[in-house]
């Protein structure tokens, strides 16, 4: 097969094509020899080339076909859509191009298993990609037109504060073999939107703004300077930045809960920790602190990736005590930046935890293959609870304190499960497992005539 005809066959150009084989070549993928065969009769190369697949290339295929790719439905979903030519496809897919497939596919690569993608450098992936920048952004905003993908926060130039920091593009799951079910949990005095450093940091400006002019600030809880705490709000105030800062956590909580909970296969449940022995609750007690340091630290690696765009080693060292002598020997833009990194890890840190205890239950009562794809805020869910026939009687022989009412959460997540009858709606209660039209069969799970999903500040069509 000649180059022209394979660019023909996968709707590429040779030109695009022959930047592809290079890339391939320079990673290790395949071989490029030069051809023993003649060139054809009018083929303007002096030197003909032959390529072949490397063992590299050979065991990612066999690693394709046999382990489980995270996005391996959804790309092979992609592969297989129709041309745009042919009369089959759908009218959403109809106007799919070669270079929004490509683009679609390495984006699917370079997302986390919430289908986010944080600090991708646009113009680096648009070169591997064959493509100018501007092709690249056009494909991008194709693609969000038709609801495949979204810019989840914008791009942020250089600041005093933070470096540039790439966009955020948020993947929507198109294969029919996966739907999204709504999960409502309860995450206590923890909030996800906004989240309590961003929060904290617009209400101390407001009131900062209005005594500001009469040199007074006012008195805020962490280790910085009043001034100094104002300064950084004010950076802050750039809605831009709040939406970088907010998408960048809120991919870490998502893709990071479920493994965190993989690796709590050793912690013991309260009883079983008072039944051992002094030595072995110690022990439980060290592997539990190992395991938080170790999600803090994988946390701070991917905010200084992901938001800062940086690696911990160029990350400016701040000094982490209290007291205004100490902080005023460190430039204070390092400091401004290692309290937000500080801060920002620890409330996800803290999200992180809470919200696994929701998640290992949903887990266990669900099974399956389930993932956390995203938060919808602004959201609610209640429950509306089976109603009996003769509620004359019911209130006669009924102790008010042993009737039941609707419950009410104030988070709800969107979760991706196989698309099959026995996944839907779900509402976390305490140790319940609360569903309207899911066939799972657990101890801990009640049926409800529904679950309702609205808006905040709207009013719910329970009727």
């Amino acid at each position: 097969m000649t180059r022209g005809d394979l660019a023909a066959a996968l709707g590429v150009s040779t030109r695009h094509l022959g930047v592809a084989l290079e890339y391939l070549v320079r990673e290790g993928y395949l071989w490029k020899i030069k051809s023993p065969f003649k060139r054809s009769v009018g083929e303007e190369r002096k030197v003909r080339f032959d390529y072949g697949l490397t063992p590299a290339a050979w065991l990612m295929g066999r690693d394709w076909v046999s382990a489980e790719c995270m996005w391996k439905d959804e790309i092979n979903y992609v592969l297989c859509l129709p041309q745009s030519v042919d009369e089959t496809a759908s009218e959403k897919f109809a106007a799919i191009t070669t270079q929004m497939r490509l683009v679609w596919i390495a984006l699917l690569l370079s997302s986390n298993e919430a289908g986010y993608v944080v600090g991708l450098d646009s113009l680096a992936l648009s070169k591997m990609l064959g493509m100018t920048n501007e092709q690249f952004r056009r494909a991008v905003q194709a693609l969000s037109r038709k609801g495949i993908v979204s810019v989840a926060a914008n791009q942020l130039a250089r600041t005093t504060l933070f470096g540039p920091m790439y966009p955020i593009y948020k993947l929507h799951p198109q294969s029919t073999k996966l739907k999204v079910i709504m999960l409502g949990v309860a995450l206590g005095d923890m909030q996800l939107d906004p989240m309590r450093f961003l929060s904290d940091l617009t209400n101390y400006y407001r009131r900062a703004a209005k005594g500001y002019g009469k040199r007074k600030l006012p008195i805020q809880g962490s280790y910085l300077l009043d001034e100094q705490y104002f300064e950084l709000a004010k950076y802050f105030r750039n809605p831009r930045l709040q939406a970088l800062v907010y998408h960048a956590c809120m991919s870490i909580i998502l893709s990071v809960t479920p493994s965190y909970i993989a690796n709590l296969k050793t912690s013991d449940s309260p009883k079983e920790v008072h039944q051992d022995s002094p030595e072995q609750a110690i022990q439980v007690n060290q592997t539990r602190g190992c395991e938080e340091a170790a999600l803090s630290e994988l946390v701070k690696s991917i905010l200084v990736h992901g938001v800062f765009c940086q690696d911990l080693m160029s990350f400016a060292k701040a000094s982490d005590e209290t007291g205004e002598d100490k902080l005023t020997n460190v430039d204070e833009v390092d400091i401004l930046r290692q309290f937000t990194l500080s801060e920002l890890t620890r409330e996800v840190v803290n999200l992180i935890q809470q919200l696994s205890q929701q998640w290992r239950f949903f887990v266990d009562c669900i099974g399956g293959a389930v993932r956390l794809l995203d938060h919808q805020r602004h959201y609610c869910m209640r429950t509306v609870l089976p109603r009996q026939n003769n509620l004359v009687e019911e209130k006669l022989e009924t102790d008010p304190r042993d009737q039941e009412y609707d419950k009410l959460v104030s988070c709800v997540f969107e979760v991706l499960v196989p698309n099959t009858k026995e996944y839907g709606d779900c509402m976390i209660v305490g140790d319940e497992l609360f569903t309207a039209n899911s066939s799972v069969t657990y101890s801990k799970t009640r049926k409800v005539d529904r679950l309702i999903c609205w808006k905040k500040g709207e009013t719910p069509q329970i009727s």
